[in-house]
């Protein structure tokens, strides 16, 4: 386990133990993202959706288990790690991160 480590809970696993990507930061819904980014943001909602469909995998700062981000990510078989309490914070756009969807951290 790295100390920069971001944890949270896998919601969806997507079928896959570890995901490697780049990291895109996002404050609002109507963020330009290009396809395939590991999209970190607060927290979604239903205007979240056509970001989460371009998404390569989501990591969100609230929630848990029942919220909209793990639902939603469930539904499109979307690796997801919520309630990172952090993630947006220490996190920046073009990190090159891998997701442990068994331990639901994050690791640079």
């Amino acid at each position: 386990t790295s100390t920069s480590a971001v944890v949270g809970i896998v919601a969806s696993n997507g079928g896959k133990n570890f995901l490697k990507g780049e990291v895109a930061v996002v404050t609002g819904p109507t963020a330009v993202v290009e396809d395939g980014k590991i999209v970190v943001v607060p927290s979604t909602s239903p205007s979240y959706v056509p970001l989460m469909r371009k998404a390569k995998a989501l990591v969100t700062d609230h929630g848990g288990m029942m919220s909209h981000a793990a639902i939603v990510a469930r539904e499109f078989n979307l690796p997801c790690i919520v309630g990172t309490k952090q993630g947006t914070k220490i996190l920046k756009t073009g990190d090159k991160v891998v997701l442990d969807l068994v331990r639901g951290e994050v690791n640079r």
